[in-house]
């Protein structure tokens, strides 16, 4: 499975491409198909590919949609593409060789942030909306996809893999006693 990372500085800061690469280099083992990195001003999203399905094979990530103003970046193996497919109405022509990432996407801009409740498979994505200033990150239901977060008044960082968060070094490196104990 691939791996997602990502900043979004909540004081406005533009996202530094080199946290972005710190995080990318601790992730690496999860990339051996490549990797991207986009970023526009207060936000970063990066992905490392490791191809697991024949349409991963050309999957552009992170991609941005200039006609939506979505960007999204995801490490995803979708179960149920063709029931997604139908019910956002893309052509047949166009639905053979769409990437996962790309049906979440349709997906996001159909339902919105309740898209979640439609996926099925092992995934976790995140979409920035550059209009509306906000980024949404979601996971299975399950759980088989981790996603793990920090979030201090100034930036909210995320990553699939614990490395990514601990590589930079304003992430804290202290337990959750709250979440231990719910285990």
């Amino acid at each position: 499975m691939s791996a997602i990372f990502g900043v979004f500085h909540l004081d406005g800061r533009p996202a530094a491409p080199e946290a972005l690469g710190v995080m990318a280099g601790a992730m690496d083992h999860w990339g051996p198909d490549g990797s991207g990195s986009w970023r526009d001003g207060p936000v970063g999203l990066g992905h490392l590919m490791l191809h697991n399905t024949p349409e991963s094979l050309s999957e552009p990530l992170p991609f941005q949609d200039p006609g939506s103003g979505l960007t999204i970046t995801a490490a995803a193996r979708i179960d149920n593409r063709e029931e997604l497919l139908e019910a956002i109405g893309l052509p047949h022509s166009e639905r053979a060789a769409m990437p996962d990432s790309l049906i979440i996407l349709k997906a996001y801009q159909k339902w919105g942030q309740r898209c979640p409740d439609r996926l099925i498979g092992d995934w976790a994505f995140a979409v920035w909306d550059a209009r509306r200033k906000k980024l949404f990150l979601a996971r299975d239901h399950h759980g088989v996809t981790g996603l793990y977060y920090y979030r201090s008044p100034r930036s909210f960082v995320f990553a699939t893999c614990l490395k990514g968060l601990l590589a930079l070094p304003d992430i804290p490196r202290r337990p959750n006693e709250t979440a231990i104990a719910q285990v």
